[in-house]
């Protein structure tokens, strides 16, 4: 008897409210829309279809239709919604993918394994993509954005791998064309850095690619460390300029070279190529109109100067450095010039040698 009145007050406080087009109504199909649990004296059961705070004579689309929102209770334990379903639960903006964007929730088991799948609507008349909003109190601010396309944005902030046990993180482009960041939206924008992919179609395979925009007044690319902690400093250890000069180290850069390297270079061989121009190597010195100094001149110049023709002075090297190429040029032209005065000193032997005989 006692379970009867609960039931009967519950069918008459549903009939009052649906009076009122701002509370609900419910879709009376038969007898048993609502019943109660003889176990559990709270549970109340609804076999058909619910509206709430929706117009009077309009059925419900759904089993739960709600004309509002839905809050729940203060609780200090979490709230749940269950899907119930060996595929997942599905959340629409409005009715169904075709008019709108949606929430996919997939079980264990199902085709896709326990995926969550954000869908937008290509055929929107704007752009469908995925916006990550923050909400200070002030209003909406992006935070990150994937277009339609599939294009990231994150508006200001950084990708952070957390802490883990594995020592290696990846970001993977999985594709066999190149993978691109930009420093805002393309080359004509910024700096970047590409990867090509091992089967590139057109480009170089495999390459890494630095670019920087020449277009400001930067255009460099640096290769630079960060020290001193928080409030420290970079220090750069390379830098290939826009006009094509390597800088290692920190060094002075004269005009007319493309390396400058401080401290020193330590390698097994070094080539030095020539020009055409036959006067940069000293082979000229064996010409038949080539004019050897004297040995008397060479001497005078020597007392003089301090060092031999054609040579730089010590203050000079200091000075302007040492040009490898023209060095053993010049070393060349006094061995051979050097090589001419034994054979002229031979002459003269053998001369002696015949008179005294």
């Amino acid at each position: 008897m006692k379970k009867q009145i609960i039931i009967t007050c519950a069918i008459a406080a549903i009939s009052i409210l649906s009076v009122n087009n701002s509370y609900g109504q419910w879709s009376t199909v038969n007898a048993n829309d609502i019943e109660t649990d003889p176990g559990v004296v709270n549970d109340v059961f609804i076999h058909n279809y619910l509206g709430i705070g929706t117009s009077t004579g309009t059925p419900p689309l759904h089993r739960l239709t709600v004309n509002g929102d839905i809050g729940f209770e203060n609780s200090t334990n979490y709230r749940h919604i269950w899907g119930r379903s060996d595929e997942g639960l599905a959340i629409y903006s409005r009715t169904n993918w075709t008019d709108g964007s949606g929430i996919l929730l997939d079980a264990v088991g199902s085709t896709v394994n326990g995926a969550i799948s954000f869908v937008s609507n290509p055929a929107a008349p704007t752009d469908n993509s995925f916006a990550f909003i923050n909400n200070n109190g002030g209003g909406w601010h992006p935070v990150g954005l994937i277009s339609g396309e599939g294009d990231l944005s994150l508006g200001g902030r950084s990708i952070e791998y957390g802490p883990g046990t594995s020592l290696d993180h990846y970001l993977k482009g999985n594709t066999n064309g190149s993978m691109a960041i930009f420093a805002k939206t393309g080359w004509h924008e910024g700096a970047g850095i590409m990867l090509n992919g091992a089967q590139h179609p057109t480009s170089g395979q495999g390459d890494i690619v630095l670019v920087a925009n020449g277009n400001g007044n930067g255009g460099a690319i640096y290769f630079s460390k960060w020290s001193g902690g928080q409030f420290g400093g970079w220090t750069t250890n390379m830098a290939i300029e826009k006009d094509g000069k390597v800088i290692v180290g920190s060094v002075p850069t004269p005009a007319g070279y493309r390396l400058y390297v401080q401290e020193g270079i330590l390698t097994e061989k070094v080539k030095v190529a020539m020009s055409n121009d036959p006067t940069n190597w000293s082979d000229f010195v064996f010409a038949d109109d080539y004019e050897l100094r004297s040995i008397n001149d060479v001497e005078e110049y020597i007392k003089k100067n301090k060092h031999l023709p054609e040579i730089p002075s010590t203050e000079e090297v200091h000075a302007n450095g040492l040009d490898l190429a023209q060095m053993d040029a010049k070393l060349l032209q006094k061995i051979e010039e050097l090589t001419l005065y034994i054979i002229q000193q031979q002459k003269e032997i053998e001369k002696l040698k015949a008179k005294m005989n």
